[in-house]
């Protein structure tokens, strides 16, 4: 039987404006000093697992989320591709039988 994988989907790290309760939607915005210290705790956290990939929004926030954990020891040096876009539920469904 082939094996099967795991897709973790995580969340940027705290912004100024989501702290204030804003959506940040095509802002593209940095992490506030909070959101620094969330995605240092995702990279310890992460460093525990099984990692092949890490994908970033090419949004900052996402691509500071994503930093630390690219950059702790036996990680990825990220590399641009085709820019990733928000996914909705629309995006989810099945298309029609």
């Amino acid at each position: 039987m082939a094996s099967v994988g795991t897709i973790h989907f995580i969340r940027h790290g705290d912004t100024e404006a989501s702290g204030d309760g804003v959506f940040c939607g095509d802002l593209d915005i940095p992490l506030a000093p909070s959101g620094v210290v969330q995605a240092d705790v995702l990279a310890a956290a992460i460093g525990k697992w099984k990692v092949d990939a890490i994908y970033s929004s090419p949004k900052l926030r996402a691509r500071m989320t994503a930093a630390p954990t690219c950059r702790a020891p036996r990680r990825w040096a990220p590399r641009r591709q085709t820019p990733l876009r928000r996914v909705t539920p629309r995006h989810l469904t099945a298309p029609p039988t």
